[in-house]
C-alpha cells in the first residue's frame, strides 16, 4: 500500500516538474515576442525605418538597456539572499 503511494507521489512529482518547465518556457517565448514588439513599436515611433541600420542600432540599444536591467535586478537579489 504504502509503494503504491509512493510510486504516485513520485509520478505527480514527475507531472509536475514536466508541466513547469513547459510552462516556463512558454512563458519566455511570450515574453521575447512581447519584449521585441515593444522595442520595434518605440523605435517606429521615432520614426525610424524597419531593416534601416538607424533602426537596428535603436533595437541593439534597446536591447543592451534590458540586458543591464535584468543584471542590476538578479544582482539586488542576490544581495537579498
Amino acid at each position: 500500500m504504502f509503494a503504491l503511494f509512493g510510486a504516485g507521489v513520485v509520478v505527480l512529482f514527475a507531472v509536475a516538474y514536466v508541466y513547469g518547465r513547459d510552462a516556463r518556457l512558454s512563458a519566455e517565448r511570450a515574453e521575447a515576442i512581447l519584449i521585441e514588439r515593444e522595442n520595434g513599436a518605440l523605435c517606429a515611433g521615432l520614426d525610424l525605418a524597419p531593416r534601416t541600420e538607424v533602426y537596428a542600432r535603436c533595437i541593439s540599444g534597446l536591447t543592451d538597456i534590458r540586458r543591464r536591467q535584468d543584471e542590476r535586478r538578479n544582482e539586488d537579489a542576490m544581495g537579498l539572499l
